[in-house]
């Protein structure tokens, strides 16, 4: 398990990028065999990038295709953290060293590798997020919370800080509990 909050550190400073271009024009247009999404998402302060590669592409008749596959890594808006992939983990530092991104490497976005058991060491960015610790459903030997049940009966969006995958963070932080 990677513990989610060691990663983070706690500042109210913006970092100051050293690039003079955006993310997407540099990797689209000057690396290339990349897209990124989001970017320019002006209704929102903060939300995530989610970078997408093909090798096999030729970008002159080409465009990287928006599919699964294809994601390796969700960079947050303000270029101050990223998800990569394992496999991508060196090309992308190489081809955004300029950015000053701080990555978290991970070997897939949908296993529950992540952990968080200091919440409140993450920065204001993941204040939003519902945690809800829900192994008692699943053991009987952890007392049953009914009013942790009742809002997950709601339907609430939340995370389990003993298990949780990127992709779920991404999920909850970009479309928030309800």
């Amino acid at each position: 398990m990677l513990e989610l909050s060691k990663y983070f550190k706690q500042s109210a400073k913006k970092q100051l990028n050293r690039e003079n271009i955006s993310l997407s024009g540099k990797l689209e247009a000057i690396i290339g065999n990349y897209f990124v999404s989001g970017e320019g998402m002006g209704n929102k302060n903060f939300h995530w990038l989610t970078v997408y590669y093909d090798s096999d592409i030729d970008t002159y008749t080409e465009a990287v295709e928006m599919i699964p596959s294809n994601i390796v890594a969700y960079i947050s808006s303000d270029y101050r953290w990223g998800f990569v992939l394992d496999s991508h983990i060196q090309k992308l530092y190489e081809n955004t060293s300029g950015y000053g991104i701080e990555y978290i490497s991970v070997p897939s976005f949908k296993n529950e590798i992540l952990q968080c058991s200091h919440i409140g060491l993450l920065p204001c960015e993941f204040s939003d997020i519902v945690w809800i610790d829900d192994d008692f459903m699943c053991n009987e030997q952890i007392p049953f919370d009914y009013d942790s049940f009742a809002l997950i009966d709601e339907g609430v969006h939340y995370l389990n800080p003993k298990h949780f995958s990127v992709a779920q963070l991404i999920m909850i932080m970009e479309n928030g509990s309800r």
